[in-house]
């Protein structure tokens, strides 16, 4: 019934319904779901000789006379004067001519709108946004719903709809929670909320059955994630690391640093969890320069003592490079053969390291993508690395981790992520912060500089590359856009090159180059044959070079906060004093704000906070990597609250049912089992 297509309800036909189906409603189960994105509260409507200029009004009027024109730039505006009980007013429409065929004198109409001084008529005059006709016997003072419609579609149709379908269907819809939730969390039934949304009738009637939409879109969620987290660890099982810590005392000792309480605390994270024949599943959050490295390393060597290899996979052929590079200085000394395997590296190249993949032991082999593929057999593989893991699709991720046979997993992430975000991301791994710095690295130093003081950054630079310093320069484009007013990296390097720069070696990295020319130019750069790079933001991750002590961003307005402080991080790496100066052309209060937080703090996570309430959590890491949701109403910033108890919800019930074979939770099971796209990775029996 409820699954029934839209397009036989009395009132859509084919024609509406294919204009349905663009909105990703084909049945009536999603109309009834189809919420409104907002209200139209028209309980207590003004009369015309009370509406005050520069406020926005919704009314009920009478027309008395129509009349339209074209402006000098040929777009119509329809004009028509209004009538009620205290006065005349003069609505206005623009560019919406089929208005003229629809208005009437003596129709009844509500509208909505902005009042404005006209200077040409001399008097107010309303810029109508939304109107509506009215029957003689159609209720005025409600609460409309506003629905998020597209051409072709109309609120009057779609209200009409959804009171038709409401009355008909809403009767069929069963609650997918049980009863006892329901009671012990007093929730409201799933027909009294969906009747409630669509048409509220008071604003605290309004604010529970949202409630209980968003705790249950957040509590099944929820419950897929701990699903999926008790499959792998009950059906899966790892070989346990128990080595005799002679190589991690070794690694230790020959460091020219102590390693700090963070960093000590997370390791014994993962000794605790590597001991163990249930998978580890870990994901270490830290900072720029915090020392994942350090721990990355004591992973990999509790996999070393006990005779396993170790695997850690990068994103880009850079940051792999980096990586090999590190690792071979840090294990060399303990006499570990390190590996790397790339998508670029020759055919016999790769047949070689194939090779010693087969037969040698004890080793330690860093990859891009190119150690899933199919050709790549791993072996003994104790524990799988995977850095700036938010950038791999799931699917890659798992591709890696079954190579290893469910091996120990551990996710690395320089990606500050607020506690909202982590629960409806990463909800079923564990977690672990590295939040304290090396002793003695000193912060960079942030300032908002504007455009017209641009020469005085220059003079910073100069002065910095006198010392033997080397400096960045970051644009967001690679050339220059007839549809963007913005610098680019391509016609930036031609101009320093020839004024300010001009005696000085530059360097140009964008994400248009090869993988090779990439690598080519960022040795070269680490080498100081450049002392200045002029870059896109292909240096956000991984890029690590100590002799650099300034960035330039300019138009840091098109960059998210939380990239901002990850280009920050290519700075001061080396112990050196370190600056970053953030341009705008845009002197807005948005930029002003931004600017604000990036100078006050040095802190990821306030920072990625700031960044998620502002961009939100599509833009923070990307919809299709991480996997998030379109909840129909959940906000994770606004109602973290509800995330956290539907977690807690989820986590009460498999604890006590973890096959859901209790008879009170039988709903539960009908739900996943009539949802089967959802849940296709679960097997409850």
């Amino acid at each position: 019934m409820l699954d029934s297509s839209l397009q036989y309800v009395k009132g859509v036909g084919p024609r509406y319904g294919t204009i349905f189906n663009k909105l990703g409603l084909q049945t009536i189960r999603d109309l009834l779901y189809f919420f409104p994105r907002a209200y139209d509260d028209r309980r207590s409507l003004p009369l015309i000789h009370s509406l005050k200029v520069g406020k926005t009004y919704g009314l009920v009027a009478t027309v008395y006379r129509v009349s339209s024109a074209d402006s000098k730039k040929n777009k119509s505006i329809i004009s028509a004067t209004l009538r009620d009980q205290s006065g005349s007013l003069q609505a206005v429409w623009f560019n919406q001519k089929y208005v003229k065929d629809i208005l009437k004198p003596g129709l009844r109409i509500y509208v909505r709108g902005k009042i404005d001084y006209s200077y040409y008529n001399r008097s107010a005059q309303i810029t109508v946004s939304e109107f509506e006709i009215l029957d003689s016997n159609q209720p005025v003072h409600i609460v409309a719903p506003i629905y998020s419609l597209t051409h072709g579609l109309s609120q009057r149709l779609v209200r009409t709809l959804s009171k038709s379908v409401i009355g008909q269907y809403l009767k069929y819809v069963n609650d997918s929670l049980p009863p006892y939730i329901l009671k012990k969390y007093s929730l409201s039934s799933i027909q009294t909320t969906i009747r409630t949304l669509h048409f509220p009738t008071d604003f605290d009637q309004y604010t529970r059955s949202r409630y209980r939409i968003v705790f249950e879109e957040f509590f099944w969620f929820q419950l897929i994630l701990l699903m999926r987290r008790l499959k792998v660890r009950h059906h899966f099982s790892a070989f346990p690391l128990k080595g005799n810590g002679h190589l991690i005392d070794t690694f230790k000792h020959g460091l020219p640093y102590s390693l700090t309480q963070a960093q000590l605390r997370v390791i014994e994270d993962i000794r605790r969890d590597v001991s163990h024949v249930k998978p580890m599943n870990r994901l270490i959050q830290g900072d720029v320069g915090c020392g994942k490295t350090d721990v990355a390393v004591c992973a990999i060597l509790f996999a070393i003592e006990s005779g396993k290899n170790a695997v850690i996979m990068a994103p880009t052929e850079i940051l792999a490079e980096q990586h090999f590079a590190k690792f071979t200085r840090y294990l060399s000394c303990l006499n570990i053969p390190v590996m790397l395997l790339k998508g670029r590296l020759k055919r016999s190249e790769k047949k070689k390291i194939a090779d010693r993949l087969a037969n040698d032991s004890g080793y330690v082999l860093v990859g891009t993508h190119a150690v899933i593929q199919d050709s790549v057999e791993l072996t003994d593989i104790g524990i799988v690395i995977i850095d700036e893991q938010h950038r791999f699709g799931v699917e890659q991720r798992m591709s890696l981790v079954r190579k290893g046979a469910y091996s120990h997993c551990l996710y690395l992430t320089a990606t500050p992520i607020p506690r909202s975000f982590m629960l409806t991301v990463f909800g079923d791994l564990d977690k672990s912060i590295i939040d304290e710095l090396p002793p003695g690295r000193l912060p960079p130093v942030t300032r908002s500089v504007k455009e017209a003081d641009i020469h005085r950054v220059y003079d910073h630079c100069i002065e910095q590359i006198r010392l033997g310093r080397q400096v960045f320069f970051v644009y967001p484009l690679v050339e220059d856009s007839e549809k963007l007013d913005l610098k680019s990296a391509q016609s930036e390097i031609e101009r320093l090159s020839k004024g300010v720069f001009r005696d000085i070696p530059l360097g140009l990295l964008h994400g248009r180059m090869t993988d090779i020319e990439k690598l080519d130019v960022m040795a070269r750069f680490r080498n100081r044959e450049f002392m200045v790079l002029i870059s896109t933001t292909v240096i956000e991750v991984g890029i690590d070079v100590p002799n650099a002590t300034t960035i330039v961003i300019h138009h840091s307005d098109r960059f998210g906060l939380a990239q901002l402080h990850q280009l920050r991080g290519r700075v001061g790496r080396g112990g050196l004093q370190s600056w970053c100066f953030l341009t705008s052309s845009s002197d807005s209060d948005s930029v002003k704000k931004r600017h604000d937080i990036m100078s006050s703090t040095h802190d990821g996570f306030k920072i990625a906070e700031h960044d998620l309430a502002i961009r939100g959590p599509g833009d923070l890491i990307g919809k299709r990597q991480s996997g998030i949701p379109e909840f129909k109403l959940g906000d994770i910033i606004h109602d973290q609250n509800v995330m956290v108890l539907a977690r807690n919800v989820a986590k009460d019930v498999l604890v006590e049912d973890p096959s859901l074979s209790f008879e009170k939770h039988s709903m539960l099971r009908h739900h996943i089992s009539h949802h089967s796209t959802l849940f296709k990775d679960l097997e409850l029996n």
